[in-house]
């Protein structure tokens, strides 16, 4: 609301603008990012995924698709993420458990009708 209230005040562009031109989009590609990014499982390294999405979608969130090697070794530069990943592709998909999607396209067909996983915890 603050943010809004600044909006209003200062600003040449209205709250509506902001919010249909700005935020929602903004939040949509976020939420398109994160979607899928983490799944139930017994081992922790085996609950992120690893997602080879194509380049417009790689650079969109800075390689973060690559979510275990980010996990593994947050303070690599988000531009070295793809050069490690393919220089050990096939450790980091057996340490995810074969936990890969092949782009977010591969997620939209799959699970835009369906649910991706059981809510319940999985030590419940």
């Amino acid at each position: 609301l603050l943010m809004l209230a600044f909006i209003s005040q200062c600003s040449v562009v209205p709250v509506w603008h902001y919010l249909a031109l700005v935020s929602v989009p903004a939040l949509t590609v976020a939420m398109v990012r994160s979607f899928y990014e983490h799944r139930p499982h017994p081992q922790a390294e085996q609950r992120t995924v690893i997602n080879e999405a194509g380049w417009p979608w790689r650079w969109l969130f800075l390689n973060l698709n690559l979510h275990l090697v980010h996990h593994d070794l947050p303070k690599l530069p988000w531009y070295f993420l793809p050069k490690v990943y393919q220089a050990r592709r096939e450790q980091w998909l057996a340490r995810s458990g074969g936990f890969l999607v092949d782009g977010y396209g591969q997620l939209f067909r799959q699970h835009s009708t369906r649910v991706v996983d059981d809510p319940r915890h999985p030590f419940a």
